[in-house]
């Protein structure tokens, strides 16, 4: 029977865990070790040394070859040799399950002001992401609170990793969050072993009606037929059973027809007597999307010959739907204007109309495209006018050029944008 570990020390592990460095648990002792690719990489030169045949080498040059290493380096040998080989070692959640990047994300979505985690999110798109965000908790005095954040998510992956490979653990924190069974998603009861899966509200967002096909994040195994299925599977849940491979489930004669054309699938699920919705869980997201459908070949077919018979109908319909949307963004960007001269009755007069045109650029993804703007919320109106003076009214895109971090310039200039936006209200 494995020994029990303590969770803190697999936590303290798991920030050892890097791109080129990965831990193994040995079951028995409760030992770590940690090993580099390189030298895991030495023990495959190794393998290549044993393939020789004994009368190809001689006994005395094994024997000087092992007597020329320092005890240490044969020891280590040793241990690596053994985690290579022996069942008892399992390793420990790599960089790729860990989601660092995912775990900052959420981190930022945690954090109460709104002008600060618009902030944040910001900063972590694109290259230079994890510096930036570094860079920006120290000047905003978050690092506590991220440093507790991320060491509550490494304990939530240490106690899903022990609870998965059945190793006895004690300890853990008071403030972590557990997850009760029937707040799971379907894929999670499912890749955490659970004997049931639980529909909840993300995927009751889907008509319940509906046969769900889910591509799995993890590697997965037939329940029915037992074929390993591996890596981004497609299966479906059932209850009592488990997970099934479409061939198990008799969804395998079924094509896959991408999301994207709102006509053809509707068209197509219409004259599919069997069809099923295709789901891929989002981490960035926390949630389910739909990738597309399954459905019978001959249903596509006729689908498609019907689209392809009125598509110019369609396509002038959809010409007069998009002029109508434009004069109706127009409107919203006047009272986006109007409600930005409410609040700050002193703005200089026709920047409220500068301001509402970027902000409410269309597939722009800036403030004024989200649902609080369409509601003409205070805090999105402020976090529109805070990044216009950030650049009209201050030396940031300065600092920019001269290579300061965003998060650092927007901290430098935080001030002064408090004090044009406060003469602004006045």
């Amino acid at each position: 029977m494995p020994l029990p570990v303590k969770l803190s020390d697999v936590v303290d592990q798991l920030e050892i865990v890097g791109d080129q460095v990965n831990v193994y648990l040995n079951r028995k002792t409760g030992e770590f070790v940690v090993l580099t690719e390189d030298e895991m990489a030495v023990l495959d030169d190794d393998d290549d040394f044993d393939e020789f045949d004994d009368d190809e080498l001689d006994d005395d040059e094994i024997d000087e070859e092992s007597s020329n290493e320092p005890e240490w380096m044969r020891e280590a040998k040793r241990i690596r040799r053994e985690v290579y080989d022996s069942d008892d070692y399992v390793q420990l959640p790599d960089k790729f399950d860990l989601h660092d990047w995912q775990i900052m994300q959420d981190f930022c979505l945690s954090v109460p002001r709104s002008d600060v985690r618009a902030e944040l999110l910001d900063l972590i798109r694109g290259r230079g992401a994890f510096s930036r965000f570094n860079s920006a908790i120290r000047g905003l005095r978050l690092e506590n609170a991220w440093r507790e954040f991320r060491n509550e998510t490494y304990e939530r992956v240490a106690t899903d990793w022990l609870q998965t490979n059945e190793i006895p653990f004690i300890g853990g924190s008071t403030k972590s969050k557990s997850t009760k069974p029937h707040e799971k998603r379907p894929m999670e009861a499912y890749e955490q072993k659970s004997t049931k899966p639980h529909e909840t509200t993300d995927t009751k967002r889907f008509n319940p009606n509906e046969i769900k096909v889910f591509i799995s994040h993890r590697d997965s195994k037939c329940d029915d037929c037992g074929e390993e299925l591996g890596r981004q599977a497609w299966i479906t849940l059932e209850e009592n059973k488990g997970a099934l491979c479409l061939a198990c489930a008799d969804l395998d004669l079924l094509v896959f027809l991408p999301s994207g054309d709102a006509a053809l699938t509707r068209r197509s699920k219409k004259y599919s007597t069997l069809s099923a919705v295709v789901l891929k869980f989002s981490r960035a997201r926390k949630q389910y999307e739909r990738q597309g459908s399954l459905v019978e070949e001959s249903a596509l077919a006729q689908a498609e010959a019907e689209c392809l018979a009125d598509s110019e109908v369609r396509e002038r319909r959809n010409e007069r739907a998009s002029e109508r949307r434009a004069e109706l963004d127009q409107d919203y960007i006047k009272e986006f204007a109007k409600r930005i001269r409410a609040l700050y009755p002193n703005c200089p007069a026709g920047r409220e109309q500068t301001i509402a045109e970027h902000a409410c650029l269309k597939y722009s993804g800036r403030v004024g495209r989200s649902a609080a703007a369409r509601s003409f919320d205070e805090d999105a109106v402020r976090l529109a006018v805070s990044a216009h003076v950030r650049h009209r009214e201050t030396n940031y895109d300065s600092l920019l050029a001269d290579g300061w971090f965003r998060g650092e310039a927007r901290a430098k200039v935080r001030d002064r944008v408090e004090a044009v936006l406060e003469k602004w209200r006045d």
